[in-house]
């Protein structure tokens, strides 16, 4: 019973936060929003001038 605790606050308390995904999903789907945003970034600088 000891380690249901460390269990619950590594698996389940700090997963909820990212939508009950796997870390390497989260980091893959931040990764991509940034680059989707960096790319958005680039276009609106250019098509301003």
């Amino acid at each position: 019973m000891g380690g249901l605790p460390v269990e619950w606050f590594n698996n389940h308390r700090l997963l909820e936060s990212i939508g009950n995904i796997p870390l390497a999903e989260a980091e893959a789907k931040y990764d991509l929003q940034c680059t989707e945003s960096a790319k958005l970034a680039r276009l609106n600088s250019t098509s301003l001038r």
